[in-house]
């Protein structure tokens, strides 16, 4: 039971960390949190929606995924999702010139003026944070996931036979010993 609401527990956090990823480059501007070409508040680039809308999509997916209780192998995809989403903000940037020509560029690179922090903090909060924060969650799902045993445990309220009966319940055999 414990596994389950930590599952819905990280669902919670993949969708917080995925919507900021998602939002972040249509809002982060407006508070001079801005990287690459990404100077002005709310503006639609193929950048945005392939490097942080479309991964947040399937972000906040994964994280609904781990959320509603349905069997373990559900909850284990919702919990790869993550990762893969996870995955797809870290090394979007690095692949993005295969498809965008030059790809991204980081706020020092263009002539974005800002201190090496401001820098640092912009290619955590828009990318490499985002996505490890969800690889981590991910795998802490998977985790969890692995740990739930996959068959239930008899029932504790299974009365004993009386003194003088033939114990007639199926137990489980245990290996022998090496």
């Amino acid at each position: 039971m414990r596994r389950a609401a930590g599952t819905k527990v990280l669902g919670v956090l993949v969708i917080a960390v995925s919507a900021w990823g998602g939002i972040v480059p249509f809002v982060g501007p407006t508070f001079d949190f801005d990287m690459g070409s990404t100077t002005k508040a709310w503006v639609w680039t193929q950048s945005h929606w392939t490097l942080h809308l479309a991964p947040a999509v399937l972000g906040i997916a994964a994280g609904i995924v781990l959320l509603v209780p349905k069997s373990a192998a559900t909850r284990r995809m919702g919990a790869i999702l993550a990762f893969v989403a996870g995955g797809w903000f870290v090394l979007g940037p690095t692949l993005a010139p295969l498809w965008q020509h030059g790809g991204i560029t980081t706020s020092g690179s263009d002539g974005v003026t800002g201190s090496r922090t401001i820098r640092v903090l912009e290619g955590v909060g828009y990318h490499n944070g985002t996505g490890v924060a969800l690889m981590l969650l991910g795998a802490v799902a998977l985790w969890l996931l692995a740990m739930t045993p996959a068959v239930a445990p008899p029932p504790a309220d299974e009365p004993s036979p009386a003194p003088g009966e033939e114990d007639t319940r199926v137990r489980p055999q245990q290996p022998a010993p090496v």
